[in-house]
């Protein structure tokens, strides 16, 4: 984990630390007690020694017995942490077995917008980003998920709107946003969907829209592809198939809705970038 990355996210909330320790990985409160508590009672004490100030001469022999009452308060953070994500982990399980198996948004729909957010910090730990989110009531200035892959950083605004559709103001404040951060892109996720104006504003912009039809079509995706692959192992080796759009793997998908459903097919891994399909058989 990117230490100075986590400090980043932190500077940017007006949160305290201990709550934003309890958000974050439970094992990262472990390391800020003890930084605490070996620089209270060992590295602190010994600069003081040798600064000759009275100051610090004063302070320092009193450093070592409040270590570790502030050592105790920076532990207190991690069985919270560590339930907080246990239970995440938890409901994006159900919720994504819920969507696999009705094919709709509707699960999604049934979450509250901080249950939202989380699903899809979950969801994206799942395509291997490093994620970082500090959930807040606060404002969070546009960044609502801070990811990195390949050493390209990606920010993510969600809004969980489920009647409004999200329009071009919105979107110019997250392209904004991406600019000022120098990120590779901003993905804008919604559960519902975004004016047909908004999705023309993105086209020449390096703005991801993933609306809540698109969201359901990743999630079975990914289901599909890890199903595949713990039983790659046990079938024969199939050739490889290329999208000729975009020249990533094409999967074996069924469809689930309208006139084709039930019907396999092949469809692009890079979905939704990439929408191209062909029907098995075809060449």
């Amino acid at each position: 984990m990117h230490i100075e990355w986590a400090g980043e996210i932190m500077a940017k909330k007006n949160d305290g630390i201990i709550w934003h320790l309890m958000d974050a990985p439970w094992w990262l409160s472990l390391i800020v007690a003890a930084i605490v508590y070996i620089s209270l009672s060992v590295v602190l004490p010994a600069l003081a020694k040798g600064t000759g100030n009275l100051v610090f001469d004063a302070i320092a022999p009193n450093l070592s017995l409040i270590a570790p009452y502030l050592t105790f308060l920076f532990l207190v953070p991690t069985p919270i942490a560590f339930i907080k994500q246990f239970k995440r982990r938890r409901q994006f399980s159900s919720t994504t077995s819920e969507i696999a198996h009705r094919g709709t948004t509707e699960p999604l729909k049934s979450l509250t917008w901080l249950e939202f957010e989380s699903y899809i910090g979950e969801f994206f730990k799942q395509q291997g980003y490093e994620v970082k989110q500090a959930f807040s009531q606060k404002p969070d200035g546009g960044v609502d998920i801070w990811m990195r892959k390949d050493g390209e950083l990606t920010l993510v605004q969600c809004t969980h709107w489920k009647t409004r559709k999200v329009g071009i103001p919105i979107l110019r404040e997250m392209y904004a946003v991406m600019i000022e951060h120098s990120a590779s892109k901003m993905i804008v996720v919604t559960s519902g969907d975004f004016t047909s104006e908004a999705v023309k504003y993105a086209l020449d912009k390096k703005l991801w829209l993933i609306n809540g039809g698109d969201l359901v079509n990743m999630i079975e995706l990914a289901q599909h592809c890890r199903t595949e692959a713990k039983t790659k192992a046990e079938l024969p080796a199939e050739p490889e198939l290329i999208c000729p759009s975009c020249h990533s793997t094409l999967v074996k998908r069924t469809a689930k809705r309208g006139d084709n459903k039930g019907r396999a097919f092949y469809g692009c891994s890079a979905y939704p970038r990439c929408r191209y399909t062909k029907n098995i058989g075809v060449m």
